[in-house]
């Protein structure tokens, strides 16, 4: 009997466990989409002169747990305006799209970020968009990209996680029916 009990608590442990991962990407995913779904006008937005526009390196710190928070460092084209303390920071892969914006922003230049909210975590503010002159010259769109990159690779985890039992139960049904005979 105490057997037994420990067998069902030992399940009724590792399903707990199990079911933790799918509802934690879900709500990833919620939070991915509704940040899709904001206006641009939903972020914090920031107008100003530009003081320097240049390289630097976007520091990540993880905040897991102290002794194992990953810490990422990423070359970012930054923004900084004069009277704000803060460095706006935008990623691509592609050259060509900071040569464009190196040829489009100078100092004293007036603009307009959104932006998203200061992290704890990171050195620098990820801008959302960038205006000047009414010119959009960092769209919303390329934010949203990447969101939807994080949605496609998130699904995909769920789907596998849900796949992976069914394509193994039908795997052993049939290994059965071989055995079997049936």
């Amino acid at each position: 009997m105490v057997k037994k009990l420990k067998t069902v608590l030992n399940y009724i442990k590792w399903i707990s466990i199990l079911s933790l991962l799918p509802v934690i990407l879900s709500f990833g995913l919620y939070l991915q989409i509704s940040d899709i779904r904001k206006s641009k006008n939903d972020f914090n937005i920031s107008e100003g002169k530009i003081d320097i526009v240049g390289f630097t390196d976007r520091v990540h710190k993880g905040n897991a747990y102290r002794s194992f928070s990953i810490k990422t460092e990423t070359k970012v084209l930054f923004v900084k305006l004069k009277k704000n303390g803060n460095l706006f920071s935008f990623f691509s892969k592609d050259a060509q799209v900071y040569n464009r914006l190196f040829a489009n922003l100078n100092e004293n230049d007036i603009v307009k970020i959104y932006h998203g909210p200061p992290s704890d975590t990171q050195n620098t503010i990820d801008i959302i968009q960038l205006e000047k002159n009414n010119n959009v010259l960092i769209d919303k769109l390329i934010h949203d990209n990447k969101l939807i990159g994080q949605i496609k690779f998130i699904s995909i985890i769920l789907f596998i996680y849900f796949a992976f039992p069914v394509v193994f139960y039908i795997l052993s049904a049939i290994e059965e029916r071989k055995v079997h005979g049936r």
